[in-house]
């Protein structure tokens, strides 16, 4: 698939989706080293701590308010953000859930960059994607290094 054209005030989101696939990775590839599953699943915990829950705090705080709340693909985000939560919090140590989890946010993360960003940039007015752009909280990815399991 060709890049993604991606408006200046929404690059920060897409970036961290980045790091959200690279998650998915470390896990695949955490797996397929026979690395022990209790050690991925502390890294999958401390990563949505520190990095998916603002993540997801952002979006719902700054861009799903700009399409209407009937709007089909902001719905189906909030649900997958939903979705993803529940599985966080039911994930096990052992290969099948951590994999799960990882084509879950996989998916979630395609889906906001092929679609819902993409109505949202064009749907959203100049002055809306700038306001998103002045309270966007955007952070730097600081990597935990206490246990680089995928290395």
């Amino acid at each position: 698939m060709p890049p993604l054209k991606r408006v200046e005030q929404i690059r920060d989101f897409s970036r961290e989706h980045h790091f959200g696939l690279l998650l998915g990775w470390k896990i695949k590839t955490g797996l397929n080293k026979n690395i022990d599953p209790n050690r991925i699943l502390r890294y999958v915990n401390w990563f949505w701590k520190n990095h998916l829950i603002p993540h997801f705090e952002e979006e719902e705080r700054l861009l799903f308010p700009l399409l209407p709340e009937s709007n089909p693909l902001r719905k189906k985000a909030l649900e997958q953000h939903e979705e993803i939560y529940t599985k966080v919090i039911n994930l096990q140590a052992e290969a099948s859930s951590l994999l799960a989890f990882k084509d879950l946010l996989d998916a979630h993360i395609r889906f906001e960059e092929r679609e819902l960003f993409m109505e949202i940039q064009n749907r959203a007015t100049p002055k809306q994607l700038n306001q998103v752009a002045e309270l966007h909280q955007s952070t730097d990815f600081v990597e935990n290094t206490e246990d680089m399991f995928w290395k």
